[in-house]
């Protein structure tokens, strides 16, 4: 299944989840609110049942307190009661009731006419007459109050179940939205999130120059799709690139009897022929391409055998600091626009193959030169850090942006601000980050633009624990 479609149907598994709920609630809601009505009509209705009570029975009171005493003031309360009985007995009336309710009601206004006719008649009409109707009156009045009041009851009974489902569905509902919520985030987690984290690790390793790395291939969706490219394009680069390494290692092999041809000849004319000033000058000149030529292609060699995990080191114990020493004053005697010192401690020994621990070092101080000015300082430092041999390489020049740093050791790499500085096949660090590494070492660069560069060179100390064998 796609992502798309995972994502839409579970989306519309939540959205529908919603719905639903907002539907329940609404019809709960107006459940609750016609339950409320109704009670609201039944607790009116009793409390008019028993003002109508009491209006009887005050209007009863009043009746015979004025058939005893004659007095006006009870004859206007009698009447006033009567008046009271007539109005609440008018709000009576309710819609939608039982039909036991509804003759109920009617039986009580028949009744109250007839108590209203009694009480109000002209001729004085016997009182045992008037209160049988008042006793069938007050009788159905109670027994219109209680009814009301079991209704009243039972829609309260059946409010609060439904507030009781209401609650359990509203529960159940948000729990399985909270079910449906979290097992989608745990699987966009794992169609989504982990496929993303483990492509953006890759890719970053693999702008550090770990080009061997690859992505695993989730699932087959978008983001699989997109890892399986992403695996075909360092594939891809992987050939490139060792094609371009073959390609070197051929043009090296083709170039080298050549220049061997060539270098041994100019130091037999330099030995054995008398030239002039000016011919010698050209013959030295001859020996010194011939050996920077020589370097180059042992650069490339080495970075081609490297590279296919062929490289063989001719190990032995060295002095590190007369190594160093010695690759300095040999700088120095060639390069004239600069400083190239030396200064340091004396580290312990080290298991090192001498020619290619010389063109280490001598490619940083090429490096060093090429980019910083004329009659500027290279300083050359050794020391011995715990159980390493540290050398490091300073210089005075551009300096490189930290955002920079990482690609230094890719192969075939140049940087654009000092692209036009020096020409170069972006091969020397690389080279050397492998020279290092086969030794067991490690190399570091710390910079900032306009403020120089430092290379750092941590070698393993023979007898500290870290050989190489």
């Amino acid at each position: 299944m796609s992502i798309r479609k995972f994502v839409f149907l579970w989306m519309s598994g939540l959205v529908l989840c919603f719905i639903g709920m907002a539907v329940a609630l609404v019809m709960s809601t107006d459940k609750l609110q016609s339950m409320t009505a109704r009670i609201l009509d039944d607790a009116r209705a009793i409390e008019l049942a028993h003002q109508l009570e009491i209006a009887v029975l005050e209007e009863r009171r009043a009746d015979l307190l004025w058939r005893v005493t004659s007095s006006n003031v009870q004859h206007e309360k009698k009447n006033e009661f009567l008046g009271q009985a007539t109005t609440i007995t008018s709000q009576l009336e309710k819609n939608d009731i039982p039909p036991e309710e509804a003759e109920l009601l009617a039986a009580i206004e028949v009744l109250f006419s007839q108590f209203k006719t009694v009480t109000m008649a002209d001729q004085a009409v016997p009182i045992d007459k008037i209160t049988d109707i008042v006793n069938q009156l007050l009788a159905s009045i109670e027994q219109y109050r209680e009814i009301n009041r079991g209704q009243m009851t039972e829609t309260l009974s059946i409010s609060n179940r439904l507030n009781l489902a209401v609650d359990r569905w509203s529960i159940l509902l948000i729990g399985f939205v909270f079910l449906i919520v979290l097992s989608g985030s745990v699987l966009l987690v794992k169609r989504i999130l982990l496929p993303t984290v483990a492509l953006s690790q890759a890719t970053a390793r693999f702008g550090r120059g770990e080009s061997d790395i690859r992505v695993q291939v989730f699932r087959n969706d978008e983001l699989g799709t997109l890892c399986g490219t992403f695996n075909t394009m360092a594939e891809n680069i992987n050939t490139l690139q060792q094609e371009r390494l073959n390609f070197i290692a051929a043009v090296a092999h083709d170039l080298k009897n050549p220049l061997v041809l060539v270098g041994g000849t100019a130091r037999r004319l330099k030995k054995k022929l008398t030239m002039t000033a000016d011919q010698a000058g050209l013959v030295e000149r001859l020996i010194e391409q011939t050996e920077r030529m020589e370097d180059l292609i042992g650069e490339l060699t080495d970075s081609v055998q490297t590279e296919n995990g062929r490289m063989q080191l001719d190990l032995a114990e060295l002095d590190l600091c007369s190594l160093v020493s010695a690759i300095q004053r040999h700088q120095d005697a060639m390069i004239s626009s600069h400083q190239i010192v030396f200064q340091g401690d004396c580290p312990g020994r080290i298991m090192g193959d001498a020619r290619r621990l010389e063109r280490v070092v001598g490619n940083l101080i090429s490096n060093a030169v090429k980019y910083s000015g004329k009659n500027s300082r290279v300083l050359i430092t050794t020391k011995q850090q715990g159980d390493k041999a540290v050398i490091s390489v300073i210089d005075e020049g551009v300096g490189i942006p930290a955002a920079d740093i990482a690609r230094l050791f890719q192969p075939f790499t140049r940087l654009s601000h000092t692209r036009e500085m020096a020409k170069g096949t972006g091969l020397g660090l690389y080279s050397v980050k492998k020279i290092i590494d086969s030794h067991g070492g490690s190399i570091a660069i710390s910079s900032e633009p306009g403020e120089g560069t430092t290379v750092t060179i941590a070698l393993p100390i023979v007898g500290a624990g870290g050989n190489v064998g």
